[in-house]
């Protein structure tokens, strides 16, 4: 037989989006005791998320900033056509950090390790027979019924290498699409400079199956520290995401799926429908969740059904931009389009990768994607 555990607020799931909710409520609202189920021993598991200072809102920066492992003052692309520095702050996560930072200033009593075996508005039913009673639940557990959406993957494998001598790389390279282009989506690389002598070289895939070839990537990720010169001493780390990249589909049936409750992240329809970035969606609700005066489950429910059927109407533009994407089987038409973001402003390229383009931004969108998507009706 379990233990019980009461509290006001039980978010299922933990990771990125429910470490966000615990740490906004914990700061901004102590007087509401939060229990956050984990099913990992380390919130976040294995990851590493990155993003534009810019896609973070200045007054909800407080959410994140404490679990921010490096900072960069700019980044770099690599395309087959240019090369191009953009002077724009990067910022890079890593689930060791944001779990480190979580157990430093949340309760040791709101923080559970174990799988739910039963979610409903009043409580969770954990595996091991315990129970945790709240007012409301939280259902983070990342992607659901993906069956009811017309979702394609944006695949990222990563690893941390410790070289022999400095790699000399001045910035982050947010994308090397030089690399070959092989199979049926585009590939590029992404290196962050973690130390003069570490680097994290990760190889990205859009897919249209939710597959991972460790033994390709590692033999990818491999040539590519070979091919500039970096050689290994040991390897330091490795993870991997299989981020859903949503085209389109039934919202409502979406959303319906699994226990009635509120949810968050991938399980609420919400992600970048080009990049499958979570990180800016999961600030943007942990601060609206902070806000609520209410944590009963029926309320909570309410306040993130009609936030994410909001975010679902306002990216009908990205999810067009998604299907540009794929529409050719080939890497070919995935390269162009982001050739032509990225001669864009940086200030338009961050709002981008932030989902939170301006009129203006897509006015310039359209205008350099319109010859890309004449086949298929163009951009709307």
């Amino acid at each position: 037989m379990g233990r019980e555990i009461r509290c006001d607020l039980a978010i299922v799931g933990g990771g990125l989006a429910g470490g966000l909710i615990a740490h906004a409520l914990a700061v901004s609202r102590p007087e509401v005791s939060v229990c956050l189920i984990e099913p990992s021993p380390r919130i976040g598991g294995r990851r590493l998320w990155t993003f534009f200072s810019n896609d973070v809102a200045p007054v909800d920066r407080w959410i994140i900033a404490p679990f921010v492992s490096r900072s960069w003052n700019g980044c770099s692309v690599r395309m087959p056509d240019q090369a191009r520095d953009f002077g724009l702050q990067y910022n890079a996560v890593r689930s060791g950090d944001l779990d480190a930072g979580l157990r430093a200033i949340l309760p040791p009593n709101a923080l559970v390790t174990g799988r739910a075996d039963g979610l409903g508005q009043s409580g969770v039913r954990l595996a091991d027979g315990s129970r945790v009673r709240a007012r409301g639940v939280i259902d983070a557990r990342g992607a659901g019924f993906l069956t009811l959406l017309d979702t394609r993957w944006h695949i990222r494998s990563a690893r941390e290498f410790r070289l022999r001598r400095p790699h000399s790389l001045p910035l982050p390279v947010l994308m090397d699409a030089t690399v070959a282009q092989d199979g049926d989506g585009m590939r590029y690389m992404e290196c962050l400079p973690i130390d003069e002598d570490r680097v994290l070289i990760a190889d990205h895939h859009y897919a249209d199956t939710p597959r991972i070839d460790s033994a390709a990537i590692n033999a990818r990720i491999h040539a590519y520290a070979d091919a500039h010169g970096w050689p290994i001493a040991e390897s330091a780390s490795e993870e991997a995401a299989i981020l859903p990249v949503i085209l389109g589909g039934d919202f409502e049936a979406y959303w319906k799926s699994g226990p009635d409750l509120g949810k968050t992240g991938a399980r609420a329809g919400l992600g970048h429908p080009v990049t499958g970035s979570a990180l800016p969606d999961a600030v943007r609700l942990a601060a609206l969740i902070a806000r609520q005066p209410d944590m009963n489950g029926t309320a909570l429910r309410l306040v993130l059904y009609d936030h994410a059927r909001k975010v679902w109407r306002e990216r009908a533009f990205y999810r067009m931009v998604g299907r540009m994407l794929f529409q050719d089987r080939r890497p070919a038409q995935a390269l162009r389009l982001f050739e032509r973001l990225y001669r864009l402003r940086p200030d338009t390229v961050s709002r981008f990768h932030a989902a939170a383009s301006t009129r203006l931004d897509r006015i310039a969108l359209r205008t350099e994607w319109l010859p890309l998507g004449r086949s298929s009706g163009g951009p709307a």
